[in-house]
């Protein structure tokens, strides 16, 4: 996914001593959040402490509107005091996890796109349609953009997407009011077996086909919406063994 501006600061989730932990990265540096918060005045830590310590992007999330200007602030401290580089850590010594590993529902849109459809032997009318909404999957679905996906059949296909990541709780949102409740974007694989998700009369299973385990790859980034040209901006690649 090209396009996300240079900068700003993006999230990741990682294991280090064996367990999953939030940070912050900068190019190709990443810090334990938690530790980034430790260069806050004591004020900013005391205003922290109701969201304080953060155990998981999850648990960031619920807590992102208050929780990002402060954010900013330790990104800004880090990045602009020498001396203090030298508690970052380089993006390659980790272990990079799903950005959000353990969302409360993951919610995908299946023909969204008229040349999707088309490619599916969908007659699309003039009037358009609505696209199919589906639940994607649970832990054992959602995996790291690295890991290994587990192939079930010989018409597993891949197609690669735009996450939205919510960053505040709401519920029959009006659509000119959406972007107010996005904390950020990340990259996604919507992994599918073909083969189990058309029926034989033709009908489409998308549960069965999309929510395999291993079939929702996540990151390696979130990127805060602050720092985002836009989705009308991107530009989304897939790689399949080094071909686009």
């Amino acid at each position: 996914m090209n396009g996300a501006q240079e900068s700003g600061f993006r999230l990741a989730t990682f294991k280090s001593a064996g367990k999953p932990q939030v940070g912050m990265v900068e190019k190709e540096r990443i810090i334990e959040i938690n530790h980034a918060f430790s260069f806050l005045s004591d004020e900013e830590k005391k205003n922290l402490e109701p969201a304080m310590p953060i155990v998981s992007m999850e648990g960031l999330l619920e807590n992102w509107e208050k929780v990002f200007p402060f954010l900013c602030k330790a990104a800004n401290l880090l990045t602009r005091t020498p001396q203090k580089r030298a508690i970052w850590r380089n993006v390659g010594e980790v272990i990079l996890l799903a950005p959000v590993t353990t969302p409360g529902k993951m919610i995908n849109t299946g023909l969204n796109f008229h040349d999707h459809a088309r490619e599916m032997d969908i007659d699309v009318p003039s009037s358009g349609f609505q696209p199919n909404f589906f639940f994607k999957g649970d832990r054992n679905c959602i995996i790291g953009s690295g890991q290994k996906i587990e192939l079930s059949s010989n018409f597993v296909d891949w197609e690669a997407e735009l996450a939205l990541v919510i960053g505040k709780k709401g519920k029959d949102i009006k659509p000119e009011d959406a972007p107010d409740y996005i904390a950020g974007y990340t990259c996604h694989n919507d992994i599918t077996d073909r083969s189990l998700m058309i029926r034989k009369d033709g009908s489409l299973d998308f549960f069965r086909g999309k929510s395999r385990d291993t079939f929702g790859p996540l990151g390696p980034f979130l990127v805060p919406k602050e720092f985002f040209p836009g989705p009308d901006d991107l530009r989304i690649r897939c790689f399949v063994n080094g071909e686009v």
